[in-house]
């Protein structure tokens, strides 16, 4: 459910972008060591790999589903602590509401 892998297309250009911003500020200084960089170029490989649409369609409808939940066990709001993934999590939503009518 929590998986880099049912990120949308968008999330890797920002990965490219973070890569880039790691490989520019790698220094002692900075605290990025070329591990971490190269950690993260293995985790974008990883999410670039093709996925069955049944599986995805699974995994994101259950990350909206269990966030969904989360937030009211919780009385948190996902949206509010992270709205940049608004997006995301609205085409979670339509994914599951979409397997719920099949």
């Amino acid at each position: 459910m929590f998986s880099a892998q049912i990120l949308t297309k968008d999330f890797d250009d920002k990965m490219t972008r973070l890569i880039a911003f790691m490989k520019n500020h790698e220094n002692e200084r900075s605290g990025i060591k070329r591990a971490e960089i190269q950690k993260m170029e293995r985790i974008q490989h990883w999410m670039r790999q093709e996925k069955p649409k049944d599986w995805l369609d699974k995994k994101r409808a259950d990350f909206y589903l269990y966030l969904k939940a989360h937030d009211e066990r919780r009385g948190v709001d996902f949206l509010e602590t992270f709205p940049q993934m608004r997006d995301f999590w609205e085409l979670c939503k339509k994914t599951h509401e979409s397997l719920v009518r099949r």
